[in-house]
């Protein structure tokens, strides 16, 4: 491990707060509490390769693996035409992005075996397998790590990983209940490490457009005032209701069973709970936690309503009904930003396969992001745009015509199944006309703030914290059966009424 100025490689690439000097650039912290802007991503750190571990090898975090440049071990069994040779990754998912990642993967942590098997695989020469994270933790030569594990310990094993001085990237929900979220931000904040949440249309250009294009959500805006947003995800499959095949030889033998529970309620071994952990409050946070965050992140991205005031929701278990879940899947939320002046309305159902949509209703025109485009459409009320009317200019243009002709190209060209997940930018980007992974260029700016010593990624702590918050009061909400308020002085959710 080498040393700059005093300061390990280990140090000094996962912790912006190191207070290093490289080439006489001041870290992202140092600048921040300036005032100024963080360091940019081109300010090199002392070794161009970033080494990462990933915890949590399951559905995600194999989906992990193979956009940062590690893909699975039946893919790999190809190593010519078409794979970038540096780091085995299929060229669709890396060889398209601006830059390279230039990582390696120095272990993975599972709880169950299989799962460690196929990272180890999928890792690469030099990839270790840790059946505990803090084993992983422990090793110095790792820089950063991606967690994607049960909701119920994204906060536990962060905490530590803050505390061993690694820059995190963690999958949503940011942390499974409000308590946790407080904890877990406190000591990232602390650690003062670079933290991405894994919300990856924050790094696309479908959202950061269309926040451009709205210009606010009050009456100077695009759209003149918009007082209501809706926005929605539905799915049917079993798939996309959380039903993920259970390997054969799943058993107390290949699965750390006791690990799993942590500090959840004590229950004798079921590899539903352990495979289908979305299904269950003792470790997940169902639509709350899974997909309206999702949503409302995008939401927060566009429009930068922040936290709401008040949250209600209504919905239960209408269609999954003979499985033994616990959250529902059916959805209604209603969040109101008192302020501001709006309302925003999510829905999700998990029995019907509808595409995913969000709409801006503003006085003078709505604007749509469906079909990975944003569309604003003059209202024909509109007294703001009466000379437009008057001409029989209905649609006002937003965004880069030719990213959106590259874009409907691939949509004509793919499968449906693929297609839904294209609707909404939450699987490709079109830059200079190529096709490029969202989520790969969501790690791309993790690596490169490493690098930077810039805390402000694209979707930092702060907006981690804004995401675990909203999906926590309207979990509340449904629980409780009621209005429920966020306590901003105390930050805490309380009950109307």
């Amino acid at each position: 491990m080498s040393e700059d100025h005093g300061v390990t490689r280990r140090k000094f690439l996962g912790s912006a707060a190191a207070g290093a000097l490289v080439a006489g650039f001041p870290t992202g912290a140092a600048k921040a509490e300036e005032g100024e802007a963080p360091a940019q991503a081109d300010n090199r750190a002392p070794s161009d390769v970033i080494n990462v571990g990933f915890i949590g090898v399951g559905v995600r975090g194999k989906q992990l693996m193979e956009y940062a440049g590690f893909p699975s071990p039946e893919s790999s069994r190809d190593r010519g035409r078409g794979r970038n040779r540096r780091s085995g990754a299929r060229s669709s998912e890396t060889d398209n992005l601006p830059r390279s990642l230039n990582i390696r993967c120095l272990g993975v942590s599972d709880l169950y075996r299989g799962n460690l098997d196929w990272g180890r695989a999928a890792g690469g020469r030099g990839c270790k397998t840790y059946p505990n994270y803090e084993d992983l933790l422990a090793n110095p030569e790792i820089d950063a790590v991606f967690i994607a594990t049960s909701d119920h310990n994204h906060a536990p094993i962060g905490i530590d990983a803050a505390s061993a001085g690694k820059a995190i990237y963690s999958e949503k929900c940011f942390a499974n209940s409000i308590p946790a979220a407080k904890e877990y931000r406190d000591a990232v904040r602390k650690a003062g490490v670079v933290f991405q949440l894994g919300h990856q249309t924050r790094s696309g250009s479908l959202m950061a457009g269309a926040h451009e294009a709205l210009g606010g959500v009050g009456p100077d805006g695009l759209l003149g005032k918009v007082t209501l947003i809706e926005t929605y995800t539905h799915r049917n499959t079993p798939n996309g209701a959380w039903i993920y095949r259970i390997p054969r030889d799943a058993s107390p033998e290949t699965i750390d069973w006791k690990r799993f529970l942590g500090k959840a309620p004590k229950r004798d071994f079921d590899p539903d709970r352990f495979f289908r952990w979305r299904k269950y409050w003792d470790y997940g946070t169902g639509l709350f936690g899974d997909l309206l965050t999702h949503e409302m992140d995008a939401v927060q991205h566009v429009s930068g309503l922040g936290i709401p005031d008040t949250a209600t929701a209504n919905g239960g278990i209408y269609f999954w009904t003979d499985d033994g879940r616990e959250t529902p899947d059916t959805l209604q939320v209603s969040l109101n930003y008192e302020d501001a002046g709006v309302v925003a309305l999510y829905t999700a159902t998990l029995a019907n396969g509808w595409r995913r949509e969000q709409k801006y209703f503003g006085r003078d025109a709505t604007m749509d992001l469906s079909g990975g485009r944003a569309r604003v459409y003059i209202d024909a009320d509109s007294d703001r745009y009466a000379e437009r009317i008057e001409k029989g200019e209905w649609e006002i243009p937003v965004g880069n015509e030719a990213d959106r002709a590259a874009l409907e190209k691939i949509r004509a060209e793919t499968s449906d199944t693929r297609r839904w997940t294209i609707d909404k930018g939450i699987y490709v980007d079109i830059i200079d006309g190529r096709e490029v992974n969202v989520t790969a260029l969501h790690i791309l700016n993790f690596v490169e703030s490493i690098r930077a010593g810039n805390l402000n990624t694209n979707c930092n702590l702060d907006l981690a914290f804004e995401e675990a918050i909203t999906a926590h009061m309207s979990k509340l909400a449904f629980l409780r059966g009621r209005r429920v308020r966020w306590d901003r002085k105390n930050e805490k959710v309380v009950s109307d009424g």
